[in-house]
């Protein structure tokens, strides 16, 4: 089993479908990894999709969030 395994890519968990998660799932696609992303929400968006946040805003209107 073991050297069967050698050279394989694992599988890969990632936790959490928010900006990160799907960074991150981007990255293992372009990679060739078998991944899964799990979100304890029904969708993607993570925090900033479930929560909301009184007071914050940007300084320039904007319907676009950039991750860089």
């Amino acid at each position: 089993m073991i050297a069967k395994m050698a050279g394989a890519k694992p599988k890969v968990a990632v936790v959490g479908a928010g900006p990160g998660g799907i960074a991150m799932g981007i990255q293992l696609a372009q990679g060739g990894y078998d991944f899964t992303i799990f979100d304890r929400g029904d969708g993607f968006g993570g925090t900033w999709r479930n929560n909301t946040y009184p007071g914050a805003a940007c300084d320039v209107p904007s319907h676009f969030y950039s991750y860089s």
